[in-house]
């Protein structure tokens, strides 16, 4: 097999250049296009959020309903504050005006939780006191994508710039060496990046933290309150297949009070069906008002499953943790390399 720094000695110096000049462009195209998007992702409304002033509130109604529409159940999330601003009481309803994104039940649940203990603030609209958001601005995704895209920037900047700094000449054994220790750290942290990115897809922490919390489940009654059948279609090679996404609402009573969940697994708002009428089958064992067994966490009721076995999607946590193991050797190996 060919070494690297071998391929290397045998390129001509302009070759060289010429590639490295290539890695540059691409790295301050893709950094530039990262930071664009991180900055003009939702930060429009978090800027206008920003600009709201804090004030205490009071938590009148925090829960769910759901609704009959024509195109079936429907459950909506209602959180009804009061705060006083300018020597006036208002009431609001907005829960997050700086995203779109949907609102997810257990984090919901659990914010609701923590704002009836309180203490409680929103934040208002100084120019119209009546406009108020109970979230703040969240910006730390657009935030932390403008960032990496600048330092990939700059890193293709740098890259670019040492590329025309004239070097003397080192002798082959050395050149050689440099290259493959070099080389051996660029890929071990390249896996270890790798490891990062895909347990966060997997949402591999969550993953992991539902089968911990296995045995602290308990079993309590349940009532069906909606179910739900999505289509999704897939990316890159499952691009032309569409799944059959489906979701489950139910109630349950503890601590005095109702709480929602939509979990089926610890970590699985969804479940993927085969054909739509699949989907439309395994749906039909979950009508609205069916009473099933629902296992919680009786120290944090907002966490709940209808199935507390061993999930598959466990699994995934070999691949994580095999490129993120050999990352680490593969960085030290080339770290560990005479200089």
């Amino acid at each position: 097999m060919i070494s690297i720094g071998f391929m290397a000695g045998q390129l001509a110096p302009w070759r060289i250049k010429a590639a490295r000049c290539i890695i540059s462009a691409l790295a301050i195209g893709v950094g530039g296009l990262l930071a664009w998007a991180g900055w003009f992702h939702q930060m429009k409304d978090h800027r206008k959020v920003a600009g709201w002033t804090k004030v205490p509130c009071t938590i009148l109604r925090w829960d769910m309903e759901v609704a009959e529409t024509p195109w079936g159940p429907n459950p909506s999330r209602y959180s009804v504050y009061r705060y006083e601003y300018g020597g006036k009481i208002h009431t609001g309803q907005n829960y997050d005006e700086a995203s779109d994104q949907p609102v997810d039940l257990r984090e919901f649940e659990k914010e609701g939780v923590a704002a009836r203990q309180g203490p409680a603030f929103c934040y208002v609209n100084p120019e119209n006191p009546s406009e108020a958001s109970f979230r703040g601005p969240r910006a730390w995704f657009p935030w932390s994508l403008t960032g990496g895209g600048v330092l990939l920037l700059l890193a293709g900047f740098v890259f670019l710039i040492l590329t025309f700094i004239p070097r003397r000449p080192l002798p082959p054994e050395v050149a050689d060496l440099r290259t493959r220790r070099r080389a051996l750290c660029w890929m071990g942290f390249g896996l270890m990046l790798a490891a990062v990115v895909v347990g966060k897809r997997q949402d591999l922490w969550e993953t992991v933290e539902g089968q911990i919390l296995r045995t602290k489940l308990v079993p309590i009654p349940a009532r069906i309150e909606a179910t739900g059948l999505s289509e999704a279609r897939g990316t890159g090679k499952n691009r032309n297949i569409t799944y059959n996404m489906m979701s489950v609402v139910y109630s349950y009573e503890q601590g005095g009070r109702k709480w929602h969940a939509d979990r089926w697994h610890h970590h699985e708002v969804n479940r993927i069906g085969g054909s739509k009428e699949d989907a439309k089958e395994t749906l039909s064992d979950y009508p609205r008002g069916k009473q099933v067994t629902a296992w919680i966490h009786p120290e944090r009721p907002w966490i709940a499953t209808l199935d507390r076995g061993l999930s598959w999607s466990m699994a995934w946590a070999v691949m994580p943790a095999t490129l993120l193991i050999g990352g680490i050797c593969m960085f030290r190996t080339g770290w560990k390399l005479k200089r």
